[in-house]
């Protein structure tokens, strides 16, 4: 009798994992099929789609347009894995075919997420110059400018001999604004996408093998996309990612924030979860804005903080518009080819230590 209960224990386990992970594969679907409507309604109507809202202290609801939170519908390998396991709101059943065309998914090694800044974000430019996942070109720019400042400084990294873009890199990368005035792919969309890039991984885990070994995250901001970049690689643990890397330069807070910020000599702090940060900065500028010295800060407890001086540099020593100047600078160049060389493990690498 003694021998029958662990082995009944060990039954009820095993069927209780079972039933687990069939329960969880339908939530996926039933959610990712609702989530792919609204993403297909938001990407033809300006990045908005009705949401049935309930009125306050009545059963009744009414359609809301809402922008729609999360990644495109269209994410390759987050598209392959929705039709191969689900049918609808459904799960299709478990075969041999299933087994391999999961297998047969191209699951990304590197998701890259990068926050420009403030008037920077220009979703058509970026959109030609690389496979951006969560653009089409549509998405405008960011309070009516779009310079690309901290995207072209990711560009450079972007060469024929170790093309960011490459088979061999796996390298899938989310564009967003930093102001947290553009509500298409701001903030919440990038929190919202890595928690669906998390389950889908969570997902494939327990179905099946097809995983890349050791997939690791990265966070890049510039300015005020700088400041969000913190907030990242803090809020991301939330969905149990630890970030691989993150890259700040000259980060400043948004600007409704800046009064409470401006005596602060830190801007933020690195994750105790996050395995690298590196921050650069300058402390000089004047005249990138009226009345305001966008001068960027350390980041508490991160690996380095690197200080760009005027001299020696193409900083100006009057500090005119070295805030804007900085992305430009040997510094900021080094620092971001060779962490990132270090974390694609490129020959590249092979020049930074």
């Amino acid at each position: 009798m003694l021998r029958i209960i662990p082995l009944v224990l060990f039954s009820l386990l095993v069927s209780f994992s079972s039933y687990s992970k069939t329960n969880s594969l339908h939530n996926y679907c039933k959610k990712t099929f609702q989530d792919r409507e609204n993403s297909k309604v938001a990407t033809r109507n300006n990045g908005l789609f009705y949401s049935s809202q309930r009125m306050q202290g009545s059963n009744k609801s009414h359609n809301k347009m809402v922008f729609f939170r999360g990644c495109r519908y269209d994410t390759p390998w987050l598209e392959e894995t929705y039709n191969t396991l689900c049918d609808g709101k459904k799960v299709r059943k478990k075969s041999t075919k299933r087994q391999v065309k999961l297998n047969e998914i191209k699951i990304p090694k590197y998701f890259l997420f990068l926050f420009d800044g403030a008037g920077d974000f220009n979703a058509e430019y970026a959109n030609e110059i690389l496979p951006i996942v969560n653009l089409d070109g549509s998405e405008g720019n960011d309070l009516g400018i779009g310079n690309l400042q901290g995207f072209n400084h990711l560009v450079k990294m972007h060469t024929p001999e170790e093309p960011l873009n490459s088979k061999e890199h796996e390298l899938e990368i989310h564009y967003h604004p930093g102001s947290g005035l553009h509500q298409r792919e701001n903030y919440a969309s990038a929190i919202a996408c890595a928690r669906d890039i998390k389950n889908t991984l969570n997902i494939l885990e327990s179905d099946t093998l097809n995983l890349p070994q050791d997939s690791k995250w990265i966070v890049m901001g510039y300015s005020n996309g700088g400041a969000l970049a913190i907030n990242f690689q803090n809020d991301i643990t939330d969905i149990k990612v630890e970030m691989d890397l993150a890259i700040t330069i000259d980060p400043i807070v948004q600007a409704f924030l800046y009064p409470f910020h401006k005596f602060k000599n830190t801007i933020g702090k690195r994750n105790r979860k996050t395995k690298r940060f590196y921050n650069v900065y300058q402390n000089t500028d004047n005249g990138t804005l009226p009345l305001l010295s966008l001068r960027g800060k350390p980041v508490m407890n991160a690996d380095i903080n690197e200080l760009v001086p005027t001299q020696g540099t193409i900083l100006n020593k009057t500090g005119h518009e070295n805030h804007q100047l900085i992305i430009n600078t040997n510094a900021v160049h080094i620092a971001t080819s060779c962490e990132l060389a270090k974390i694609f493990d490129t020959k590249k690498r092979n020049f930074c230590d």
